[in-house]
């Protein structure tokens, strides 16, 4: 929380409202799960978009999509943070405004409980 805390003012990140620690039971087994309430993007991931409706990525989406990506990379860098899950399921584009592309959607970076210090090594083989 305190992590996420620092990305609060950055558009391109969706705000962690709660967190905590619960048990649920699987199998019989008590597991421990950290929890995360985070903001609601209404829109589709990257992933959706690209198997579903790749006809809408057009020279205009890419060009806006490199810019918005880049200034929630730059957010990170910034704040001396990784997002540590950054992958094309947790880029979601919100849904259009109205008729067109990339112009009326905004880009919001999810799934923000796995962020990390930039300085702490890396637990995936590739940084955000």
């Amino acid at each position: 929380m305190t992590l996420a805390a620092k990305l609060e003012k950055y558009d391109e990140f969706a705000n962690i409202h709660d967190a905590g620690i619960t048990t649920l039971v699987l199998e019989g087994e008590e597991v421990p799960f950290v929890c995360f309430i985070e903001e609601w993007v209404e829109g589709s991931s990257l992933a959706d978009i690209l198997k579903e409706n790749s006809r809408d990525v057009t020279v205009a989406f890419l060009k806006a999509y490199v810019s918005n990506v880049s200034r929630a990379l730059y957010a990170l860098q910034i704040e001396g943070l990784r997002h540590d899950d950054f992958h094309d399921r947790n880029v979601m584009l919100t849904d259009p405004i109205g008729p067109g592309t990339m112009s009326e959607r905004k880009v919001k970076i999810v799934d923000n409980g796995s962020l990390k210090e930039a300085n702490l090594p890396l637990h995936k083989e590739k940084d955000d």
